[in-house]
């Protein structure tokens, strides 16, 4: 408040000058004193006056919010006669300026642990997700079981395993440039999953031969043995009396075919005139009406099968064509039992079933479901130590030697025990597709 006083001298008194003027003097200095009384009550009135005006400005001054009073993200607030500014909700600042809050970086967000979360443009708060591998509001997040939802997120060839979070696929048998590979592949030259073709798929005859996948492939049906001398035949306690008793065989060295003789190896033989065409009888499983979907010569896309429904007459006819002859019962046996009479199987002392060999176990029926023989060599956890195949398994196999009783008397220098003249019946080997694990045995015997 502004106090104007305005101070009036209506003169000058001098005492010498009085003295001058004498009672004139005197009346003078009345006179005067009245002027200045005068002029002090006009004082009086502009001091009123210049009151007056100053409460006025007091009430002129009182803020009110106005549209730029505060900012355009922010509440004006002025019941208290100031003026009051406030930020909005997802806006932060001193309300005369106002920023988005970027609650996610200030930490001011609830998302869970496994959630992102997002800030919103133009101060509409954040949002959050849950991360992959995991399901939710994005406040709360709960690990999703991949694994257990249609459709199997991995690729064939691999199990799925749920992790937190998330699953890997951990490949069943071989990974190559980190794609899983089938159980029959190996990583070609390039380091991706290639199957090794074989002779029979590749159509080659005997020699060596690119298998497609980088390596070589030995297409000569040989095998070369090494000989030795093993217990032939069977404990009385777990054979049968024609396996018995066991005796010791010193084998000499000699090569065997690696596989059972095949259609198309068979067919080669009938085309050049040395072989006859596999029987049409009634003998098992060569009986069209009894067992139809047996016969391999009469099923097409059976090259690769073994030949079956053959005697052990056309079975040497076959030999002495390809240069050769039927091995004798104790090369046989020794071949499928490594030598050992430790390995009851070709593949050592585990009990047959359809992991090892074409046949008829506790869990599948004939042909190892199939009703029919299988490839050869379809099954190569089953071969011996040699890589011989189907010596358990698939068709029943012709031994040189005549069916005897037992093994008194018979020769132990690995050779084939023939009498002269030859006995009703012809020693078989190997089992077969429609038998059981005990046919299966590397010293079972039947006719």
């Amino acid at each position: 408040m502004v106090l104007a006083t305005a101070m009036v001298c209506g003169g000058c008194t001098d005492d010498t000058q009085g003295l001058d003027g004498g009672i004139d003097s005197s009346t003078d200095t009345d006179a005067d004193t009245d002027t200045d009384s005068d002029t002090d009550s006009d004082s009086d009135t502009d001091s009123d006056t210049d009151s007056d005006t100053d409460t006025d400005t007091d009430t002129d001054t009182s803020e009110t919010c106005q549209p730029d009073s505060c900012d355009e993200h922010a509440i004006c607030d002025d019941s208290t006669g100031l003026i009051e500014c406030t930020c909005n909700t997802g806006w932060s600042g001193d309300g005369f300026t106002c920023t988005d809050t970027d609650e996610c970086n200030a930490g001011l967000d609830n998302c869970d642990i496994n959630a992102t979360c997002t800030n919103m443009p133009d101060g509409n708060g954040f949002e959050c997700t849950c991360n992959a591998g995991w399901s939710g509001d994005g406040v709360t997040c709960a690990d999703i079981d991949e694994c257990s939802t249609p459709p199997d997120p991995c690729p064939p060839y691999s199990t799925c395993s749920n992790t937190l979070g998330g699953y890997d696929c951990l490949c069943d048998y071989l990974e190559c440039n980190s794609v899983c590979c089938s159980s029959d592949s190996v990583c070609d030259t390039l380091g991706d999953c290639c199957v090794p073709g074989t002779c029979t798929s590749l159509g080659h005859e005997a020699g060596i031969w690119d298998d497609g996948c980088g390596d070589t492939i030995d297409c000569s049906p040989w095998v070369s043995i090494t000989g030795g001398t093993f217990w032939m035949g069977s404990p009385s306690s777990l054979g049968y009396g024609d396996e018995t008793p066991e005796h010791q065989v010193t084998v000499p060295n000699f090569d065997i075919w690696q596989t059972e003789v095949t259609v198309a190896q068979y067919t080669e033989c009938v085309d050049d005139g040395a072989c006859t065409v596999p029987n049409l009888g009634t003998a098992t499983y060569c009986d069209l009406v009894t067992y139809p979907g047996w016969h391999n010569w009469l099923e097409t896309g059976r090259d690769d099968h073994p030949v079956n429904c053959v005697s052990w007459n056309q079975s040497r006819d076959f030999c002495f064509w390809a240069g050769a002859r039927l091995p004798s019962e104790s090369e046989w046996e020794y071949v499928a039992s490594n030598g050992s009479d430790e390995d009851l199987y070709p593949w050592g002392d585990t009990v047959a079933t359809c992991s090892f060999a074409v046949m008829d176990d506790d869990t599948h029926t004939e042909g190892c479901d199939l009703d029919t023989t299988w490839p050869v060599c379809s099954i190569p956890a089953g071969n011996n130590n040699d890589s011989l195949c189907d010596l358990a398994g698939n068709v029943w196999e012709w031994c040189e030697d005549d069916k005897h009783g037992d093994y008194l008397s018979a020769p132990a220098d690995g050779s084939a025990w023939i009498e002269t003249p030859h006995l009703a019946h012809r020693v078989l080997r190997g089992g077969g597709a429609s038998y059981s694990a005990s046919f299966q045995r590397a010293s079972k015997v039947t006719v």
